[in-house]
């Protein structure tokens, strides 16, 4: 495979790479086609599961590594780099690496807080498919591959931010991560969409022997924030639904005029041109 590793793009999915209403992507699939004539692996980094996201990357010929659930685990396609050392599991085709306990763990937190906080909330483990098709829009394929989740559980809050905010502190003492998505609370563990790809970004480099890559991070919500502060440049796309989430970074930083995957041919465009990439490195 030809790779330019000089240069990564890490991409959240819904609401930036997938419209927010629909989860279609026909509005990226140019610039998509365009970074892989580059040789630019377009690297997904979403709270989706891995079944989701492998059935995207087959939709689209995308054949790099990605990360799932929040940064709980990335899969590696076999025989992808020649400097993998660290223990891992196998699946058909990829290589997996966790950074989270399994979902059952915090299953058993969120149930511990039920008594207290069974109106504030419904979790995606307790729900018919038709109930998460109904909550996500997602037709029932999809709906099936979003609900087989190994190291997270979404939550639809419908309490008050009060109440949220001390449902959140009781599970932080449990030991979970709670992230606000475009849609859901998303709990698990000491991980995140930054630290993976920073994990993931180091195996680039020891691949090619080199020490900085030209990266850029492209996402639109608060669980987007640690990936968006980690890498050399970040694109926040704009949302239908809520407002900009604040980074805190004073240079590198775009924002998109227009929604969802418009938005995201509208940033990696401006980003090409920008490092001249299209006249080469």
């Amino acid at each position: 495979m030809n790779l330019n590793y000089r240069s990564l793009v890490f991409s959240d999915l819904d609401g930036c790479f997938l419209d927010h209403f629909d989860y279609q992507f026909d509005h990226a699939l140019y610039q998509a086609e365009k970074l892989q004539e580059l040789g630019i692996p377009l690297i997904f980094n979403s709270s989706k599961t891995s079944s989701e996201i492998k059935s995207l990357c087959g939709k689209i010929g995308n054949r790099h590594p990605f990360i799932a659930e929040n940064g709980a685990a990335i899969l590696i396609p076999e025989n992808y780099f020649s400097c993998l050392e660290q223990e891992k599991t196998s699946t058909p085709r990829y290589e997996v690496f966790q950074f989270s306990r399994g979902r059952e763990y915090w299953l058993d937190c969120i149930d511990s807080l039920k008594l207290d906080f069974g109106r504030d909330f419904v979790n995606f483990h307790d729900l018919k498919l038709c109930d998460v098709m109904d909550l996500t829009g997602l037709p029932e394929e999809a709906a099936i591959e979003a609900m087989e989740r190994q190291y997270s559980e979404p939550i639809m809050w419908l309490g008050s931010p009060m109440r949220r905010a001390k449902f959140i502190s009781l599970l932080q003492l449990k030991g979970a991560t709670v992230r606000q998505g475009g849609r859901f609370l998303s709990v698990g563990g000491n991980c995140d969409k930054g630290k993976s790809l920073i994990w993931l970004r180091e195996l680039y480099t020891r691949q090619l022997s080199i020490k900085t890559i030209n990266d850029l991070a492209v996402g639109d919500s608060e669980n987007d924030l640690p990936m968006l502060e980690a890498t050399m440049e970040a694109l926040l796309i704009r949302s239908p639904s809520h407002a900009f989430p604040e980074v805190k970074r004073d240079i590198g930083l775009y924002k998109s005029r227009n929604f969802g995957p418009r938005g995201w041919t509208e940033g990696i465009s401006f980003w090409l041109q920008r490092q001249n990439i299209f006249h080469g490195e």
